[in-house]
């Protein structure tokens, strides 16, 4: 099954985090690069993207944050989001949500580690959750 992701940044940092240990992420994250989850992002995502995986504490590469950030720039449905009106304790949670309403449908998912930073609607998952939906 082909499906549409927004990809909280927490998913793509875990992802990377996790230096090569096989993961509920990182399977995630490989099902996404082989062209089996389709990512949805905005302008304003990927600003977060940007500045969070290039924070020195990180400590990721300069050329595979670049890669990462060029295949999902290549890969992704831009949402034509709006503003919603709601608000958010942590506002940079606010835009993944906006581009997931704006592109909602069933085979729209919202992936994030941080569940409980999101209204409790369907499709907002955690990766495991999205990987035993696709099972």
């Amino acid at each position: 099954m082909h499906c549409k992701a927004v990809i909280d940044t927490n998913v793509v940092v875990s992802s990377l985090l996790s230096k090569g240990k096989r993961t509920a992420v990182t399977d995630f994250i490989d099902m996404m690069l082989n062209g089996d989850i389709l990512p949805v992002a905005s302008k304003e995502i990927f600003n977060e993207y940007e500045e969070v995986l290039r924070r020195p504490k990180f400590n990721f590469s300069k050329n595979m944050v670049d890669d990462l950030i060029d295949f999902l720039r290549q890969n992704s449905i831009m949402a034509d989001t709006w503003d919603t009106g709601m608000e958010f304790v942590d506002k940079s949670d606010l835009p993944f949500f906006e581009a997931y309403i704006a592109e909602q449908s069933p085979e729209t998912f919202l992936v994030t580690g941080n569940i409980k930073h999101y209204p409790e609607w369907p499709y907002i998952v955690t990766p495991k959750e999205m990987l035993s939906f696709l099972g």
